[in-house]
């Protein structure tokens, strides 16, 4: 059967390594989890289980039979208590059953999820057996499972929990904000945000922001820079947060442009860096690497509405986070280590006959890096940081293109991955370029296009 769950953890922001699993199972056909009278349709006599982890409402859960086990109407909210670390929620259904289940860690909350009940709408499942699922990652919980529909047929449910170890990220929240302890290593507190001010009183309003730095990241100041957060025991500016729904505090840069005000960060190659921003007018937000900004400045545009910025280090170093236009606000920063996964793979040379020895394989993410790797005997290894996609290609080998294997998506579970190389023939292509009055440091890349058939030419100076 096809396995189907939605998961959704935010901003996916933390590498987990499982240990240990545990299922437990609830049967709701008879009367080990909830007691009934017996007559089909009639509410549940009991509505919490004998473990005490399972709790629902008795107006809205009503016994249907031996087979389909316990109907939940619309409204009905059920409650499961799930121990820390990675736990799977599983619905049995019915092929019979009509409206949504969704997921939260709030009463009537859906950011685990919403999934359709009908068992038919999940190919491969069967009446009864087919289900549908959620998955949780954090600290013990209570989580909410809220039901709209006609029927919801439930004849099982099963909680598994995976024991995990989390490498955590690293969250500076400028409202003072506490994360999942779990997930987060939560860099800011009250205390030390009200530390920035002195002997202020915490709590003052009217305050402007001074320079700060707070583990590995920092703040350089104008003379009306503003933190804004509706946090009343903090010292701050005023409450004003652009309506955020999401965040309780920013960092108000009061001036466009102001390249002299910025963020600071001290990071380890390929740290992942993301920044909840936004811009008052629009903004060009810059990553730049401090001790050599031609390697590595990123820009993004940046609009006036709340965003997620996203960066990863080239190198390791002091980067600085400034607009070169607008007025931003930065309402959190996130810090995570990259995971390193070892991909191995076959390397089939059948049709490139006389590749040089000493090739290599280069692996380009998204972010812009190459990772390489020298072929040998027809294989390969490489370390590669999880999480990314990543475009093949070889080095030294002039004449010879990967035919198969172009592109690589390297998740925890990654391991193999293997490629073809082919033997190509090379034309000397020539021409003039119009247009342009200085062709210093000009350079071409030709980029091939085999659906077109063509070779794309842009031009970089």
């Amino acid at each position: 059967m096809k396995k189907l769950f939605l998961i959704l953890i935010p901003l996916l922001l933390f590498t987990i390594s499982a240990l240990g699993q545990t299922t437990i199972s609830y049967n709701l056909k008879d009367q080990s989890t909830f007691t009934n009278t017996g007559v089909q349709w009639d509410p549940v006599t009991s509505t919490t289980s004998p473990d005490g982890k399972i709790r629902t409402q008795s107006a809205t859960s009503l016994w249907h039979s031996a087979g389909y086990g316990v109907v939940f109407k619309t409204g009905n909210s059920l409650e499961i208590d799930v121990p820390e670390g990675q736990n799977t929620i599983r619905f049995y259904g019915s092929v019979y059953s009509s409206g949504n289940m969704s997921g939260g860690t709030t009463v009537g909350g859906a950011e685990l999820g919403v999934v359709d009940v009908d068992i038919d709408s999940h190919p491969g499942m069967a009446d009864q057996t087919g289900y549908y699922g959620f998955t949780y990652t954090g600290s013990a919980s209570t989580l909410y499972f809220t039901f709209s529909g006609s029927n919801a047929y439930t004849p099982a449910i099963d909680v598994t929990n995976i024991e995990i170890t989390i490498a955590k990220t690293d969250v500076w929240d400028f409202g003072a904000q506490q994360l999942d302890n779990v997930l987060y290593n939560n860099m800011l507190t009250e205390a030390k945000i009200n530390a920035w001010y002195g002997a202020t009183a915490p709590g003052t309003s009217g305050v402007v922001l001074p320079s700060f730095t707070e583990g590995d990241l920092g703040f350089v100041a104008g003379s009306n820079d503003r933190l804004r957060t509706t946090n009343t025991n903090l010292t701050r500016w005023d409450t004003n947060i652009a309506s955020s729904t999401t965040y309780t505090g920013r960092v108000y840069i009061n001036s466009g442009g102001a390249t002299g005000r910025y963020l600071t960060l001290n990071l380890n190659e390929d740290d992942e860096v993301t920044i909840a921003a936004r811009t008052d007018a629009g903004g060009n937000i810059n990553f730049k690497y401090v001790a050599n900004p031609t390697a590595q400045t990123d820009i993004v545009a940046v609009p006036a509405a709340e965003t997620l910025l996203k960066f990863v280090a080239k190198s390791a170093g002091a980067y600085q986070i400034f607009d070169t236009s607008g007025k931003p606000s930065y309402f959190r920063v996130y810090r995570k280590a990259a995971r390193y996964i070892t991909v191995t793979g076959s390397i089939d040379e059948t049709m490139a006959a006389g590749i040089p020895n000493g090739y290599t394989i280069n692996f380009t993410n998204e972010a812009g890096k190459t990772f390489s790797t020298v072929a040998s005997s027809g294989t390969y290894s490489i370390n590669l940081p999880a999480e990314y996609t990543y475009n093949l290609s070889l080095g030294g080998a002039n004449g010879y293109v990967i035919s198969n294997g172009l592109s690589l998506n390297v998740t925890e579970s990654t391991t193999t991955h293997n490629i073809t190389v082919l033997q190509v023939d090379l034309y000397t292509v020539n021409g003039t370029i119009t247009g342009l009055s200085n062709l210093t440091d000009l350079v071409l890349h030709y980029t091939p296009d085999p659906v077109a058939n063509k070779v794309i030419f842009l031009l970089f100076q």
